[in-house]
């Protein structure tokens, strides 16, 4: 998926209740007006991304995928590059964004991500931000399962190079 522009989700726009699993995929060069320059996800069950790779990505938050009030708690990432993917404002690669309206706590599941030269230009979380209004966010809190970055250099935010939340109550 490469070359595409949209107002929201570049390459794919997402919703509903839809599910994305997405594996061996090359997301390049995909801009979004607004949010998620290669993926956005709105009121989806599940992101599982194994081995894709996203490059030059951009949106105005979250550089390469948008994720806004999902409906279930199924997201991982795993094996998964980030590289020269850019927010105008927050999350360089990952923008979750859940409203007071959900009623979950939700987990995110990343390991082997390699993440080379992301950026939040005006905002924080250079790799990922969450926005989680009266929850608990768990990062990657599954049993035996550890967050790895194969690569973590260049990644920039004003304030979080590789992680930011809030915010919080």
């Amino acid at each position: 998926i490469n070359n595409n522009e949209a107002t929201s989700g570049g390459g794919i726009f997402m919703g509903f209740g839809c599910s994305l699993i997405s594996s061996d995929n090359l997301y390049s060069n995909n801009m979004a007006i607004l949010n998620g320059g290669a993926i956005y996800l709105k009121e989806t069950k599940e992101l599982e991304s194994n081995s894709d790779q996203f490059i030059n990505n951009h949106g105005f938050n979250g550089g390469c995928i948008y994720i806004f009030n999902p409906l279930e708690n199924k997201f991982s990432l795993k094996a998964t590059t980030f590289k020269d993917c850019a927010a105008s404002v927050s999350g360089g690669a990952v923008y979750f964004e859940v409203n007071g309206l959900a009623s979950a706590d939700y987990k995110l599941t990343a390991s082997s991500i390699e993440a080379t030269n992301n950026n939040a230009m005006n905002g924080a979380g250079g790799i990922f931000y969450w926005k989680k209004d009266d929850q608990i966010m768990n990062f990657n809190m599954l049993p035996g399962v550890k967050v790895s970055f194969k690569v973590n250099e260049g990644n920039y935010a004003k304030v979080g190079n590789i992680l930011a939340s809030g915010p919080c109550k």
